[in-house]
């Protein structure tokens, strides 16, 4: 049900039904402009939207008008990667997922965005955890045979060891954990995906002229 609301600091929807109403969510968002609809799923590989009944989340996508897809997953495998051909398996079986994506609203873009670096004491060392550039590759090559575009965080935040780097930043960009980013570091990775996707978008808008 689309509508519009005049500006309010807040809100209050009250339903009256005979049942109780599924409700499943509000988008707020404003007519113009782009709308960004946020999926937080912490912990999770990305099989939780096999888990979703895809009739619900049809009618959702096209009320939104759904016209990219961001999915960025892969970080929570990289501790259980047991060797270098099974981590490659791994990022390619990726493949399913951005199917599945592409089953329930065909015609909309996608983005893959690969795993970030993360590091691991190895003989008292902190370097990249073992087979996460095998499972960044498999990503990448997951996302390229769907015919989508693959963002190389991996490689944007410098390659193997690169954590290391975004830790000791000032102020740092990643937390005593060397896997998750601190407000300051999401805001800077924030602000690199913003500029690769505005400065590919120009570079269409250019070639369309």
């Amino acid at each position: 049900i689309a509508f519009t609301v005049p500006q309010a600091k807040r809100l209050r929807f009250t339903f009256t039904s005979a049942n109780s109403p599924d409700v499943y969510g509000f988008s707020l968002n404003s007519r113009n402009g782009v709308g960004m609809s946020n999926i937080a799923l912490r912990g999770n590989d990305g099989s939780a939207f096999f888990r979703v009944n895809s009739g619900s989340m049809q009618p959702a996508f096209r009320e939104l008008n759904a016209g990219l897809f961001i999915l960025q997953f892969g970080g929570n495998s990289v501790p259980y990667l047991s060797g270098r051909e099974s981590a490659r398996k791994h990022g390619a079986s990726f493949r399913t997922h951005i199917q599945r994506f592409k089953s329930m609203h065909p015609g909309a873009s996608i983005v893959v965005i690969g795993p970030s670096d993360m590091s691991t004491s190895i003989e008292g060392v902190m370097q990249t955890w073992p087979f996460l550039d095998e499972l960044n590759q498999g990503m990448k090559e997951a996302a390229f045979a769907e015919g989508c575009a693959f963002w190389d965080m991996f490689s944007v935040m410098g390659g193997r060891n690169s954590m290391i780097n975004w830790v000791n930043h000032s102020p740092p960009y990643a937390g005593p954990d060397y896997t998750h980013f601190t407000p300051a570091g999401a805001r800077k990775m924030a602000e690199l995906l913003s500029k690769a996707i505005l400065d590919e978008y120009d570079l269409w808008a250019g070639g369309m002229q």
